[in-house]
C-alpha cells in the first residue's frame, strides 16, 4: 500500500468513498478548498492504483485536529486504517505536532476501538455533535507524540509506511 499527499485529481474516487462512509458527507468543494491551506494535511492510501481510503486535518499549533477517517467499504477491518492512522501520526511530527485530537460518534464503537488501539483517550462528550441525528461525539486526544513510547509506538503500528509528500 503507498500513502501520500492527496491531490485534487484524487477527487472522484475520494468522493465516492465519502459518500459511502458518512450519512453527512462533505462536499468535493470543501476537499479542494482544504487543499490549498499549508496548514491542513490530508493523505490517500493507495492499493493497486486505486484510493483504498484517506484522512486528514487541520495543524492548529501543536496539534492536529483529525477531520475525516474513511476506507473503502471493502477493505474495511483489513487493517488499512490502522497503518494509515499511524504513518500520518509519525508523518505530522515532521509539522512540529505533539497531540492528535478527533471527535467520533458515540455509537462508532469499531473506530473508537481503533482509536485507543494508536494511543487516543476519551477525554469528554459533545452532545448533540451530529445533525443529522443528534448524536453525541466522543472527544479523543492523544498524550504526546514525541514521547519516546508513543513514537515507537506509531512506527510500529505503522510496519514502517512513509507518507510520499510531493508538495515541497
Amino acid at each position: 500500500m503507498i500513502f501520500r499527499i492527496m491531490r485534487p485529481e484524487d477527487m472522484p474516487e475520494v468522493m465516492a468513498i465519502e459518500r459511502e462512509a458518512y450519512s453527512l458527507p462533505w462536499s468535493e468543494a470543501a476537499y479542494l478548498e482544504d487543499l490549498t491551506h499549508e496548514a491542513t494535511v490530508y493523505i490517500t492510501a493507495e492499493e493497486e492504483g486505486k484510493v483504498a481510503g484517506y484522512m486528514g486535518g487541520w495543524l492548529i499549533f501543536d496539534e492536529v485536529h483529525i477531520t475525516t477517517v474513511a476506507v473503502r467499504a471493502d477493505l474495511r477491518r483489513k487493517g488499512v486504517a490502522s497503518v494509515m492512522l499511524a504513518a500520518y501520526l509519525d508523518h505530522i511530527l515532521n509539522y512540529g505536532t505533539r497531540f492528535a485530537t478527533l471527535e467520533v460518534r458515540i455509537s462508532n464503537v469499531p473506530a473508537i476501538g481503533l482509536y485507543r488501539k494508536l494511543g487516543f483517550k476519551a477525554v469528554g462528550v459533545r452532545e448533540h455533535y451530529y445533525c443529522d441525528n443528534d448524536e453525541a461525539a466522543v472527544i479523543m486526544w492523544t498524550s504526546d507524540m514525541r514521547d519516546g513510547s508513543f513514537a515507537k509506538h506509531l512506527k510500529e503500528l505503522s510496519r514502517g509506511a512513509e507518507i510520499e509528500d510531493t508538495r515541497n
